[in-house]
């Protein structure tokens, strides 16, 4: 299996030229160079931080999720893929086995910021890859199937 890499869209702009405006200015009214420096410098790898590009990649073992900080989740440890709605944004969270979740920070789709129009078709690429790691089914269906409502494609690992 290829792997899939999904990517949080990024504005050029994306914090506005006033807040940075006026952070420089703050940082001009300090009274001296070492005030300066002890504001400026802490403030560096927040701006690194901030400016790293959040993304979901799934591979055959599972989903690297890179934010803060990269976590991987194994297919075995989830137990469901969701989509989550609500006030016009979408996004994707995975069920975990132990009770937790974690919300994917790419694909997502935000009514005023983004708009992703292949979202749909990203999130069936997600559980395609999901029901193709998590092995046979309850019967010879194929891999992953589970029988739900009238026969349809269950959204839950099988049991």
């Amino acid at each position: 299996m290829e792997d899939l890499v999904f990517k949080r869209p990024r504005k050029l702009n994306q914090w506005g030229t006033y807040p940075l405006a006026m952070a420089g200015w703050l940082v001009m009214k300090l009274p001296s160079v070492v005030y300066e420096l002890a504001v400026v410098v802490p403030a560096i790898p927040f701006a690194v931080l901030a400016a790293r590009v959040n993304s979901t990649t799934v591979t055959a073992d599972g989903v690297l999720i890179r934010s803060v900080r990269a976590r991987f989740v194994p297919w075995d440890q989830i137990k469901a893929i969701t989509v989550a709605d609500g006030a016009g944004d979408r996004s994707i969270d995975l069920r975990l086995v132990d009770g937790s979740h974690r919300r994917l920070p790419a694909p997502v789709e935000r009514h005023w910021r983004s708009h992703d129009a292949e979202f749909d078709a990203k999130y069936a690429a997600l559980m395609q890859a999901w029901l193709r790691s998590s092995g046979p089914g309850d019967d010879d269906r194929g891999p992953g199937r589970k029988r739900g409502i009238e026969g349809t494609l269950s959204r839950r690992r099988p049991e």
